[in-house]
Parts: C-alpha cells; sequence; structure tokens
C-alpha cells in the first residue's frame, strides 16, 4: 500500500471526527468564509461538517463549489 499524507484515515472512524472537530475549530477561529471550495476527499469532510451543524442560523460559508466527492 503507498503511503501519503491525508486529513484522515478511512479505515478509523475516532480519525474522521478528530478531522472534524479540527475543521470546527478552525472554522470557529477563523471563520465565516464568503466561499469554499474543495476537491476529493475534502469535498465529502465539508459536506459531512455541514450535515452536522445544520442548525445553525449562520452558516460558515456563504457559498460553495465541490468537486469529485468521497461517499463517507
Amino acid at each position: 500500500m503507498d503511503e501519503y499524507f491525508g486529513y484522515f484515515n478511512l479505515e478509523d472512524p475516532d480519525s474522521l471526527k478528530k478531522a472534524l472537530k479540527d475543521l470546527e475549530n478552525f472554522i470557529t477561529l477563523e471563520g465565516p468564509f464568503d466561499i469554499v471550495m474543495c476537491v476529493s476527499i475534502m469535498s465529502s469532510l465539508i459536506g459531512h461538517l455541514l450535515q452536522k451543524i445544520d442548525n445553525l442560523t449562520q452558516p460558515p460559508f456563504r457559498g460553495g463549489i465541490f468537486f469529485s466527492e468521497w461517499p463517507l
């Protein structure tokens, strides 16, 4: 198996939870943002985060561009 850098390990649910928490913390500290643009696995991660925080009155992004999403 090839080694590469990733935001989380697809085979480790705790790794996904940590990546989502890290992303939420970053958005809290640096956001909100006008737009998010993401590719591949990050499209899935951002989409998952948006579903998780669906009940917010102030979304973290005003718009988004998603390419080539992976199912999580």
